[in-house]
């Protein structure tokens, strides 16, 4: 079983994997979903990277714009994380 912190850095890793694949999806730029959230560029990329964790009203924001439901960005499980398809 995963500890805690494990759990979190998986989840965190999946999440920005699953915007950065949407945000391909999309033909968009960092720049260009960076501005989305209002933040600079190497702040957005800092969180695709895994590095630091998008809030919740962050992935509030880039789902609306996306036109998605926020949980896309989710797992499904903390433990088993679903592959996200970059």
């Amino acid at each position: 079983m995963q500890q805690p912190t494990e759990a979190i850095q998986t989840a965190t890793q999946f999440i920005a994997d699953s915007v950065r694949a949407e945000r391909h999806r999309r033909r968009k730029t960092q720049g260009q979903t960076a501005a989305i959230i209002d933040l600079t560029q190497d702040s957005y990329a800092r969180r695709e990277r895994g590095e630091v964790p998008f809030s919740g009203p962050e992935l509030l924001v880039l789902a609306e714009a996306f036109g998605i439901p926020a949980a896309e960005f989710y797992p499904s499980s903390p433990t088993a994380p679903r592959s996200a398809v970059a």
